[in-house]
């Protein structure tokens, strides 16, 4: 219950359960820490401190860094091996002065461990704030007064008790216009509230073997009794139940990349199985399951917008390509609906070439959202929110969304490339691939993928009966014609890209180049493209040049998205 409570953040309206997955993994470069909900951290810091004071989670992400504190620390090299393996220090550890000081000269000498630095003392100061907090995290949980309305700001308990300026608004009086006793105010309430809920708290940790409250009734009870006095001060303003539902559960499904994941994975596989013709019908099952992946996928896009619409009321503004996280999804779920609509219109390329390569792409690009923060220890950005003030412009949709767009068939370039080289080696390139559905309309072939009752007979004759021309083409020959549909796109989208950029650019800092990184490696990137497919001019090998400057101009737009934004600084190292 109290993970669906309501914070204010960064102008956004979130549930507890996701500022406290956000303030974890600032803190230690994950959600959740070993063993425990995020709320259950979040409130522990405060509840139960000495749990935590001395408790290694905090991650230092900089290795350079992590090697100067040891080197300060004199450890020797085995304990210096353990320190640098293990990156985490607790707050007890980074509090101590002599260590401050060290990291200030750090950053002092070295300009480049500055940031680093600055993070670091950013995340123990972060964690000092909650360990201190008291009754209630430093977050800022208290609605606004009902004399503000749905748009007011809200506030932290502790900033209400130490102002009586603050609290005025929230005094209450009753009919003849007298001050209701301090106990009948619903400020009032919520400061029992959380102190009943605070001693539950210590209660169930020391009387728990390990320190944790678990499930305990008595802490969910106090727990649902603080969410019902906090919603009494405003319940205008606060969030419907079922937004916070909606929010807890989204975060709980892994931002819903876990279920496309599997979904897209399926669609890949029966979309290879039925591009090498031992089974065409799966073409048809290959289509649904891509269609149930879209649909997950779509959810998980119109769900994290909504989420944020409800909190801001700018639908706008709360578009979902703000980020590496959204653009990367974003980025899937164009590439898997154009790779379906080629894979049902274009039928001599077709037979689960197009279908696979984008499955292929919204299965990678969702794997790598979920795995990236646990592997990596990294946030990129699945955070709900709004943009930067300096990119709050409709060329920011439009540039980002076709800059995406041109990624997502690059993906799918690259697996078409891999999978001709793969083809050419394994000698597969003669081989007969009959394909599915063969001369059924494309809207017909949909409907029967939805299980819509249309065109059943035609469907059955289409798997046993393929045109001569779709049962004798090569799969060789099928997947570099499909490459060189997925490749022109790719260039056209990625050029209307940049040249919207530079458009955005000259509103945004005034002048419309300016040899930023992210600019000159997406330059880079299309003139890669541009290379080849004017080397299948003038090249004998044209399929096998075409797939392997694919897989190097892949490479290249890989770390113009992501390696950019991590290794290098510039106007874009927020994307």
């Amino acid at each position: 219950m109290l993970g669906r409570a309501t914070v204010q953040h960064d102008s956004t309206l979130k549930t507890v359960d996701t500022i406290s997955r956000d303030v974890i993994s600032q803190l230690s470069g994950r959600s959740k820490l070993p063993d425990e909900h995020p709320v259950e951290t979040i409130f522990g810091f405060s509840y139960t401190p000495e749990a935590y004071a001395t408790l290694p989670f905090i991650k230092i992400r900089h290795l350079p860094l992590r090697q100067d504190i040891a080197a300060a620390l004199g450890l020797d090299d085995e304990k210096t091996h353990e320190f640098l393996k293990r990156a985490k220090v607790s707050p007890a550890f980074l509090a101590d002065p002599a260590l401050r000081a060290e990291l200030d000269a750090i950053g002092a000498k070295n300009l480049a461990k500055q940031p680093a630095v600055n993070q670091l003392l950013s995340a123990a100061e972060a964690a000092e704030a909650f360990l201190e907090s008291g009754l209630l995290p430093p977050v800022r949980m208290i609605p606004p007064p009902p004399g503000e309305g749905r748009d007011g700001k809200w506030r932290a308990l502790g900033e209400l008790m130490n102002s009586p300026d603050a609290l005025a608004p929230y005094v209450v009086v009753d009919e003849n216009g007298d001050v209701l006793p301090p106990e009948e105010q619903p400020i009032g309430k919520v400061t029992q509230a959380a102190a009943d809920l605070q001693l539950a708290w210590i209660a169930a940790a020391r009387a728990s073997s390990d320190g944790r409250i678990g499930d305990d009734p008595a802490v969910a009870e106090a727990a649902d009794r603080l969410v019902q006095s906090l919603v009494a001060v405003n319940p205008e303003a606060y969030p419907s139940e079922f937004r916070r539902k909606a929010e807890v559960t989204y975060n709980r499904l892994g931002k819903l990349t876990l279920p496309g994941t599997f979904v897209y994975f399926v669609a890949m596989v029966l979309f290879l199985i039925s591009a090498y013709g031992a089974f065409p019908k799966m073409r048809l099952w290959a289509i649904r399951s891509m269609l149930v992946a879209l649909a997950v996928h779509t959810a998980g896009i119109a769900v994290r917008w909504w989420l944020v619409e409800k909190s801001t009321g700018d639908w706008f503004h709360s578009i979902p390509i703000k980020n590496q996280f959204e653009s990367v999804m974003f980025s899937a779920w164009f590439g898997a609906i154009v790779g379906l609509v080629l894979e049902l219109r274009r039928k001599k390329a077709g037979g689960g070439v197009f279908g696979g390569a984008a499955a292929f792409v919204g299965f990678l690009s969702l794997l790598a959202l979920f795995a990236t923060p646990h592997v990596t220890g990294t946030e990129i950005g699945g955070n709900l929110g709004h943009v930067q003030g300096i990119l709050m412009s409709y060329w920011l949709y439009v540039h980002v969304t076709t800059v995406v767009a041109s990624y997502a068939l690059i993906g799918m370039s690259f697996l078409l490339g891999i999978w001709w080289l793969v083809a050419k080696v394994a000698g597969s390139g003669t081989r007969l691939a009959p394909v599915g559905l063969a001369g059924v309309g494309f809207w017909r072939t949909l409907g029967q993928a939805a299980f819509l009752p249309v065109g059943r007979e035609a469907s059955r004759g289409a798997f046993d009966t393929p045109t001569p021309v779709e049962r004798e083409r090569p799969l060789l020959e099928r997947l570099d014609s499909a490459h060189v549909v997925v490749l022109q796109l790719a260039f056209w989208l990625l050029g209307t890209g940049i040249i919207l950029g530079a458009i955005w650019a000259d509103q945004s800092w005034g002048r419309p180049w300016g040899w930023d990184p992210k600019e000159t490696f997406a330059l880079v990137t299309w003139i890669v493209y541009l290379i080849i497919l004017h080397v299948r001019l003038i090249t004998k090998n044209k399929a096998m040049w075409t797939a392997i400057l694919a897989i190097i101009g892949f490479a290249i737009m890989l770390f113009n998205w992501i390696g950019v934004n991590f290794f290098l600084v510039g106007l874009h190292s927020y994307a």
